[in-house]
């Protein structure tokens, strides 16, 4: 079980709690605590020498100012507790502190630049309320830039989100539609089959099965013939009753893998994931020729999530690639970015499937596949912060380096 770390120690005295976004993003104590603190730091800061400003004569433009400086220092400081505890992500967080800084970095290096080039005196304690006046009311609107900024940031992610979404509902209504007929078909073929007396056939009634009595006087019950037909119309709805089911199961995972990315601090090795996966598949296609590259450790961010996605693009090999299938699985490690290549001997996924599930260009034609396993593993690689694109028969997967 995760230790406490120093951020949720701290988070905790001060009585903060993160709470998870509409994003996705579980809140990550230690970051939240130093993007939010840091605009909250820079209100705090900035609301000394604008608070100077009431003092020494009653200057009714410098009091007005000192006004205006400390409640914008004062909102700072109530926008870092709200911006901790509201719904962005750690990334947004991290960017809105982004824009304060740039903000106070700015507009401190004009100002002071103009002082200096000007040449310009003030009274003792004047200049520094002036440049805290005006770095408050800077960093006070690049916050509120930044917080645009982000909203525009998530509001791009999540719609994207949203039509990939659309096009997986597309297939599951396409798929649902389709074996629903075949297991309508299958059923009332069945019936049909079992309620037939014996000696009927499709062609009318075979006298020779009856005993050569004639059409008139069959036998009480269906033919074996007629069972072996109901049989294997049955099987056929018992197999389209599991694809449904398959389909509900991978449906969950998809919308787990959006509503809960997985966070930086979470790692995988993806090099015992691809030797474990390999090596569970090798059991279950004994004819396959399973082959992995991997170095002795590959750590990446994710979770079980990996593993699974894996998993799915190894036995899709597997399942398309002909009777003896070769699969390769290559793991191949860098400072950044970590990368796991499926290949296989066989046609390789079709044009419409890759363009739906990987194309996010494509991804709002009314063209796409049939398959919902793809669309697994586009989510779990969405969800740890990566990529996933085919070429012709290999699937290559991109993962953030832990």
């Amino acid at each position: 079980m995760r230790g406490t770390t120093t951020g949720e120690r701290i988070a905790a005295a001060l009585g903060l709690r993160p709470i998870d976004g509409h994003d996705g993003r579980v809140g990550r104590p230690g970051v939240r605590l130093a993007a939010a603190g840091f605009v909250a730091l820079t209100g705090a800061v900035l609301a000394v020498p604008n608070a100077a400003g009431f003092a020494g004569a009653a200057d009714p433009v410098r009091s007005g100012l000192a006004v205006v400086g400390t409640a914008v220092s004062l909102a700072l400081v109530a926008i870092g507790v709200l911006l901790y505890r509201s719904r962005f992500g750690d990334r947004n967080l991290v960017r809105v502190a982004g824009w304060n800084l740039l903000g106070l970095v700015v507009l401190g290096a004009v100002v002071s630049l103009h002082v200096v080039a000007s040449g310009l005196t003030a009274a003792p304690g004047t200049g520094t309320f002036l440049v805290g006046n005006l770095l408050a009311v800077g960093a006070a609107a690049h916050v509120i830039i930044g917080f645009y900024d982000a909203q525009r940031v998530r509001a791009g992610r999540l719609a994207s989100e949203r039509r990939k979404l659309a096009v997986l509902a597309r297939v599951l209504r396409h798929n649902l539609r389709n074996d629903a007929t075949v297991i309508r078909g299958h059923a009332a073929r069945a019936a049909d089959r079992l309620d037939a007396p014996a000696g009927a056939t499709d062609g009318g009634v075979d006298a020779a099965s009856t005993g050569g009595e004639g059409p008139n006087e069959p036998s009480s019950g269906p033919s074996a013939a007629a069972v072996d037909d109901a049989r294997e119309s049955l099987s056929v709805v018992v197999g389209r009753a599991d694809r449904l089911g398959g389909y509900a199961d991978a449906t969950g995972r998809i919308l787990r893998s959006y509503d809960s990315p997985v966070g930086r601090g979470e790692s995988v090795d993806l090099a015992a994931a691809a030797v474990a996966v390999v090596d569970a598949t090798a059991d279950r296609f004994p004819d396959a020729d399973l082959r992995v590259t991997a170095p002795e450790r590959a750590p990446v961010r994710g979770d079980s999530r990996v593993e699974r996605a894996l998993e799915e693009l190894v036995e899709n090999a597997c399942e398309h690639a002909g009777d003896r299938p070769r699969v390769e699985v290559t793991v191949t490690a860098g400072p950044r970015e970590t990368t796991v290549v499926v290949a296989d001997d066989g046609d390789g996924i079709p044009a419409d499937e890759r363009a739906t599930v990987f194309d996010d260009a494509a991804i709002t034609q009314t063209t796409h596949g049939t398959g919902v396993g793809l669309w697994t593993v586009r989510a779990a690689v969405d969800s740890c912060g990566g990529t996933v694109g085919a070429e012709g028969s290999s699937v290559r997967v991109t993962l953030p380096t832990a």
